[in-house]
């Protein structure tokens, strides 16, 4: 069971507003973090993307969707919210984290 004692927020105005493939691998989160996340708002695209073999998995997180990251999922995917021409409502998202 994760206590958190960091929260980050994102706001996405728009469909330009996005967050390139990334992993959560900082050293002060530990070696498998649990990272939760939730959504307000607009509907976005949470994509997946495994390092090695570039398998992509896409996730519509919708307004109050909860996701969360843990065990071993930092070392082997990456994630993004990409940019998009759609039509999109601003989308506030909340990232709850334990840093040591």
């Amino acid at each position: 069971t994760a206590i958190f004692n960091s929260v980050l927020l994102n706001m996405y105005r728009d469909g330009s507003d996005s967050i390139s493939w990334h992993t959560d691998a900082e050293k002060e989160l530990g070696r498998n973090p649990v990272i939760a996340s939730i959504t307000f708002g607009g509907t976005r695209d949470f994509q997946l993307r495994h390092i090695e073999t570039k398998e992509k998995l896409n996730i519509k997180l919708s307004h109050g969707s909860l996701l969360i990251m843990q065990g071993e999922l930092q070392h082997f995917w990456q994630h993004q919210i990409p940019k998009t021409k759609k039509q999109v409502d601003p989308r506030i998202n909340l990232t709850f984290r334990v840093i040591n």
